[in-house]
C-alpha cells in the first residue's frame, strides 16, 4: 500500500509541475474514503481582452476520493465546489494547491498552497469567540420572535418578551460592529491580502454601514498596488469612485438607456425642465416594493410642478421587470433597463454606457434625487420609514405643500 500511494503522489506532482505555467493552477484533492463519482468547481475570470466576465463551470471524475482540477487564472479569486450536491466556498489562486474533503462535512475541508485561504482562516480565527456568542444569542433570539408573533401586545406576556427581544438585538448588533471593527483591522494590517477586494470586504462594510464613504476611500488606499489592480481591485475602486460621483452636490451623470417599450431615454432632457427622483429597484426585491406607495403618493402630489421618477430596473430578466411594472402599476412614470443590451449584460459583457457603470446600484433600493439643473441634491439608500419622510422634507423644501 505505501508504494501505491508514493507512487500516485508522485505522479501528482509531475502532473502538477507540467500543469502549472504562467497563470495556471493546479488543485490536487482527495475525499475521504475510496469513493467514486463526480466533482464539480465554479469561478469567474475577467478578459481584459473582450471585457467580459466569463464564468467557467469544471467537472470531473473523483476515483478512489481523489481528484484534479487545473485552469487559467491570473489572480486570486472565489470558487464553489459541489460534490453530491453539497456546496462549499473557497479560495483559489495561480499556485498548485492540495484540498482535503471530509466525507461528510466538505465545509470543513482543508486547502494548501492558497494565501488567500491563509489569510480567509486567520480572520475566521480571531473572529471564532464572538461569531460563535453570536450564534448562540441568535438562537435564543428565533423562538422569542416567534412567540411574539402569536401574541398580542394586550397580552401578559408580550411585554417582557419583546424587552427580551431587543436586548438579544442590542447585544447582537454589538457583535456585529466588533466584527466589523476586526475585519477592518485586518484588512488595514495585511495590505497584500487580496481577501478584501476577492470577498467583497470593503463594499460590505461600507454598505452595512460600518465605514464612512471617506473611510472606504482610505481604506482601499491602503491596499497594495498589486492588490488595487487586479480585476477584482479595479471592480471595488470603480464601486467607491461611483459612490464618489453621486454624492449631493455633483453633477448626475448622464445614460441613455431603454425604457420598458424600447424607446430610448436620455437624463439629461429633463435638464431645465424638471425635477427627476431615480428609484433602482428590482422585480424581486421586498424592501423596493415597500417604497412603491410613497412613490405614487409624491409622483400624484408633484408631478403637474415639474417633478419626474425614473425608475430604474437592475432585473436579469425582461419578463421579470414587465410583469412587475403591470402587477404594481408603476408604469406611470418612467421605467428605464440599467442595461442598454440587459442579456449580454447578464452573460457577463461590460458596457461603459450601462447605468450600473455610472451609478452604484447595490444595494437597492437606492434613491437620487436632481434638480433641473442635473445637481444631485438627495440621495437615500434603503427602505425606511425615516427615508420616507427626509424625502417629503426635501420635496417640500423644492416644490412648497
Amino acid at each position: 500500500m505505501k508504494t501505491k500511494h508514493s507512487f500516485f503522489l508522485t505522479l501528482f506532482f509531475v502532473m502538477g509541475a507540467q500543469l502549472f505555467s504562467q497563470s495556471q493552477f493546479v488543485l490536487k484533492g482527495k475525499i475521504e474514503g475510496k469513493l467514486t463519482g463526480k466533482i464539480s468547481i465554479s469561478y469567474a475570470t475577467f478578459g481584459k481582452d473582450d471585457n467580459k466576465w466569463t464564468r467557467i463551470h469544471d467537472t470531473v471524475a473523483v476515483k478512489n476520493g481523489v481528484f484534479l482540477f487545473h485552469g487559467n487564472i491570473r489572480e486570486p479569486l472565489m470558487a464553489w465546489l459541489d460534490y453530491n450536491s453539497k456546496f462549499t466556498t473557497l479560495f483559489i489562486e495561480p499556485s498548485n494547491m492540495e484540498l482535503y474533503l471530509p466525507k461528510d462535512n466538505i465545509e470543513k475541508f482543508k486547502l494548501q498552497g492558497s494565501k488567500i485561504q491563509d489569510d480567509v482562516e486567520l480572520l475566521r480565527s480571531c473572529s471564532k469567540e464572538s461569531e460563535d456568542l453570536w450564534t448562540t444569542l441568535d438562537d435564543q433570539l428565533k423562538p422569542i420572535r416567534e412567540q411574539l408573533d402569536t401574541l398580542k401586545e394586550t397580552h401578559p406576556d408580550y411585554k417582557k418578551l419583546s424587552d427580551k427581544k431587543e436586548y438579544l438585538e442590542r447585544q447582537i448588533d454589538s457583535i456585529r460592529k466588533l466584527l466589523a471593527q476586526k475585519e477592518i483591522q485586518f484588512i488595514r494590517s495585511n495590505p497584500n491580502s487580496f481577501l478584501p477586494v476577492v470577498y467583497f470586504s470593503i463594499q460590505r462594510l461600507y454598505t452595512q454601514g460600518y465605514l464612512s464613504l471617506d473611510s472606504t476611500r482610505v481604506l482601499f488606499n491602503n491596499l497594495s498596488e498589486q492588490v488595487r489592480l487586479s480585476s477584482l481591485g479595479m471592480e471595488t475602486n470603480k464601486y467607491i469612485q461611483l459612490l464618489e460621483h453621486v454624492r449631493v452636490g455633483k453633477t448626475a451623470p448622464d445614460f441613455n438607456t431603454p425604457d420598458m417599450n424600447g424607446k430610448m431615454v436620455r437624463l439629461s432632457d429633463f435638464r431645465g425642465k424638471s425635477y427627476v427622483l431615480l428609484d433602482f429597484w428590482a422585480s424581486y426585491c421586498g424592501p423596493c416594493l415597500r417604497g412603491v406607495p410613497h412613490l405614487k403618493k409624491v409622483y400624484a402630489k408633484y408631478h403637474e410642478k415639474g417633478f419626474e421618477i425614473v425608475g430604474v430596473s437592475v432585473d436579469r430578466k425582461k419578463d421579470e421587470w414587465l410583469t412587475a411594472i403591470k402587477k404594481h402599476d408603476i408604469s406611470n412614470w418612467y421605467q428605464v433597463s440599467s442595461a442598454q443590451d440587459m442579456e449580454k449584460r447578464w452573460q457577463g459583457y461590460m458596457n461603459d454606457e450601462d447605468i450600473n457603470e455610472k451609478y452604484p446600484v447595490d444595494p437597492i433600493p437606492r434613491y437620487v434625487l436632481i434638480n433641473k439643473a442635473g445637481t444631485i441634491i438627495g440621495t437615500w439608500e434603503s427602505y425606511s420609514e425615516e427615508n420616507e419622510k427626509d424625502q417629503d422634507a426635501k420635496l417640500k423644501e423644492v416644490f412648497g405643500e
